[in-house]
C-alpha cells in the first residue's frame, strides 16, 4: 500500500534523519572502521568476506558496492530489521 504524501510527517521524517548519525546506528549493527572520511564494512545484506559496505559521514548515507544497496539512516534502519514505514 502506498502511503499518503503528509507534509508533517516528510518533514518529521527529514528532521530525524538531519538529527541522526548514521554512523552510530549502523555500527551498533555492523563492525565499521574509518578510512578517511568514510567507514568500511562488511555488509549486513548480503554475504561477503571483503568490505564493500562504506557509510559516508559527510553526506549521512551508506552504500554497498557488492549489492547496491544504499540510502540514508531511514532505508538502513528499515532494511536490517525488515520493517516498513
Amino acid at each position: 500500500m502506498e502511503r499518503m504524501r503528509n507534509e508533517a510527517m516528510d518533514a518529521f521524517v527529514e528532521r530525524v534523519s538531519e538529527n541522526t548519525d548514521i554512523v552510530r546506528i549502523v555500527q551498533s549493527y555492523v563492525p565499521l572502521k574509518r578510512r578517511g572520511n568514510r567507514y568500511w564494512g562488511c555488509c549486513p545484506f548480503h554475504h561477503e568476506k571483503t568490505p564493500s559496505f562504506c557509510v559516508n559521514i559527510v553526506d549521512q548515507f551508506y552504500y554497498c558496492f557488492g549489492c547496491h544497496k544504499g540510502g540514508d539512516v531511514i532505508n538502513f534502519v528499515k532494511g536490517i530489521e525488515s520493517v516498513e514505514f
